[in-house]
């Protein structure tokens, strides 16, 4: 190989790792979360949200949401098409939204599901 060539292929790798823009990994399929079972629970419960892309290599957390409060909730169990979680011990008894966590490049991304979760109180 001549040595011209091989200083092109060396500055094409270099521009590609080192070019500040980057193609996003979610274009085709980002994470989604489709539904959640059971859709009430109680708190320290565990519930399982179904959906695509799921994994820890996408998503690092799960967080319920509602108008008046956040709660992290503990992720049990992660695979492509689900994530198990426990439901907080102390959420207010209100509506919840999953929001995911998605891992990116710099910092985390909050992608809000269109999805439901009903959290009643330790004694309803």
């Amino acid at each position: 190989m001549r040595l011209d060539h091989a200083m092109q292929i060396v500055s094409l790798l270099a521009t590609a790792v080192l070019s500040p823009v980057s193609v996003d990994r979610y274009t085709r399929d980002p994470p989604r979360v489709d539904r959640v079972e059971p859709d009430v629970a109680k708190p320290n419960e565990i519930v399982t949200a179904f959906g695509s892309n799921l994994g820890r290599t996408y998503v690092v957390d799960l967080i319920l949401r509602s108008p008046d409060s956040d709660a992290l909730a503990h992720i049990v169990e992660q695979r492509d098409d689900r994530i198990r979680f426990r439901i907080p011990q102390f959420p207010a008894a209100s509506r919840y939204s999953i929001v995911l966590v998605i891992a990116d490049r710099w910092e985390p991304q909050l992608v809000d599901q269109q999805v439901f979760i009903t959290i009643l109180t330790e004694e309803a």
